[in-house]
């Protein structure tokens, strides 16, 4: 009777990568256990992948978007709006909407004029910038 070690080798070793499923590190030895992925740097970004998205509703550019696919939208195709932007059920949506030229001081008394459509409550009226 031969034994077929390629066989058993082969089985052993699809077994053990599915027991020993962790996170992983880049640039750090022991990443949170939270985490599925921590990056770590003291002088480096994490650059996220740049698309020229051509509108918000856009899925041929990437198709099939997972819900919650982060991407930077370049600007270089029909959506001029550079940012980041997440996919939202069917369609893209930015992170963030504000820009610096939305929010105005009004005068010394730390008083904000943001435009929007979004609502801020503030629980403590202190001022938010000094």
């Amino acid at each position: 009777m031969q034994i077929n070690y390629k066989y058993q080798f082969s089985l052993l070793f699809f077994v053990f990568n599915i027991l020993t499923f962790g996170q992983v590190g880049i640039g750090i030895p022991d990443p949170d256990p939270s985490a599925m992925l921590q990056v770590s740097s003291k002088n480096k970004g994490m650059l996220l992948p740049s698309v020229a998205l051509n509108s918000t509703t856009d899925q041929i550019t990437i198709p099939s978007p997972a819900e919650g696919l982060i991407i930077w939208n370049n600007g270089k195709g029909g959506l001029s709006e550079t940012g980041f932007y997440y996919w939202d059920t069917s369609k893209w949506s930015r992170l963030s909407t504000i820009t610096p030229d939305m929010i105005s001081k009004l005068d010394n008394a730390e008083a904000w004029n943001i435009t929007g459509t979004n609502s801020v409550i503030m629980a403590d009226p202190a001022p938010i910038c000094h």
